[in-house]
């Protein structure tokens, strides 16, 4: 939503006759855009903070390897819903350490969650349709070279 009212308010502030009613318009889309701003400074406060911190930070480190294994494949779920956050150095070195666990399915899950945005991307590029559940995924979003680095690391260990 925010994009959308971000072309708008564009659009709307080039336009060629400024008049009272443009004027009008696109000032109402500026006071929108910032409140959706707001909404999305709000909720990724909520997101990183109680859920990020207060469990997934916490419960990665887990005994239980079923535990652990849900933790990494939600990571994975996060990166392709806000690439722009997750997918970065703060977040990806999680896999990193997953990758180095004792238990085979979290090693697996961290392995899986580090190949899933290749697979979106590609799929995407294929024209490939989405699954049901994954239409708030932004994979236009996907910075593939912000996975450089990792995938270079442990592209030895994969192959």
């Amino acid at each position: 939503k925010l994009d959308v009212a971000s072309r708008q308010y564009a659009a709307a502030s080039k336009s060629k006759s400024p008049g009272k009613k443009e004027g009008a318009k696109a000032e109402a889309l500026k006071v929108r855009m910032e409140s959706l701003k707001r909404s999305v400074e709000d909720l990724e406060e909520v997101v990183l903070g109680p859920v990020v911190q207060g469990l997934f930070v916490h419960r990665y480190r887990d005994s239980n390897e079923h535990v652990r294994t849900m933790c990494i494949e939600s990571l994975s779920r996060f990166s392709l819903q806000r690439p722009d956050i997750f997918l970065t150095d703060k977040y990806l070195k999680y896999f990193g350490w997953m990758c180095h666990d004792k238990s085979c399915r979290v090693r697996c899950a961290a392995f899986e969650g580090l190949l899933r945005p290749f697979k979106a991307v590609h799929n995407t590029a294929e024209g490939k349709a989405r699954e049901v559940g994954d239409e708030n995924l932004m994979i236009e979003k996907i910075d593939l070279s912000a996975l450089e680095h990792v995938v270079g690391k442990f592209l030895p260990r994969i192959a």
